[in-house]
């Protein structure tokens, strides 16, 4: 529907969107949609190029997530447990995946902290203000579609930040880089 808007003259999205650099980013289920449509299942979407997966389960794709072969983000929080499947750990999804990929654990977290829950009394830049972690959810976000579609490097990817419990990520052809200590999930 958006990529038919971007075509309509009539509309205000028309010639907005670069379909080359097409990104996609879910939570929970929808990070589960995500992960299928990036290569995990065989119905993968060839236009997207990144994608975020907010507290997404690995299962039922444990045995098919190394299809992946696009940069990905994952985040979790740390009392973020896997349901289905509490054997497979949302962790296991970046252990199987292709470089550039990221892992990042949100301190004080549950698995509902990557949604507007905690922020309804107010707009999101104000939240963002106030919270970071809503501000590290944000940051490091837009520096990882900046990076891996825009092509515009970002320094956010390298820094330290006390929003995060664990931090790990491998970039294509580097050794994984870690900071923090990784909580049990």
């Amino acid at each position: 529907t958006v990529l038919a808007l971007n075509a309509a003259k009539e509309s205000r999205f028309y010639s907005r969107i670069d379909e080359s650099k097409i990104g996609m980013m879910g939570h929970s289920l929808g990070g589960l949609t995500t992960l299928g449509m990036i290569g995990a299942y065989q119905f993968t979407d060839a236009r997207i190029k990144a994608a975020i997966l907010f507290s997404a389960p690995t299962y039922p794709f444990e045995e098919t997530g190394s299809g992946v072969a696009i940069p990905t983000m994952s985040m979790v929080g740390d009392n973020d447990e896997p349901m289905l499947r509490p054997d497979i750990s949302r962790r296991a999804f970046y252990d199987m995946a292709s470089p550039p990929k990221y892992y990042l654990i949100l301190s004080n977290a549950d698995h509902l902290a990557f949604t507007d829950r905690d922020y309804r009394e107010m707009p999101l830049y104000q939240a963002v203000e106030k919270d970071p972690r809503a501000r590290a959810i944000s940051e490091y976000g837009f520096a990882f579609f900046e990076t891996h579609l825009l092509l515009k490097p970002s320094s956010v990817l390298n820094e330290k930040d006390e929003a995060w419990v664990y931090y790990v990520k491998q970039e294509a052809g580097k050794d994984e880089v870690t900071w923090g200590e990784e909580p049990p999930l």
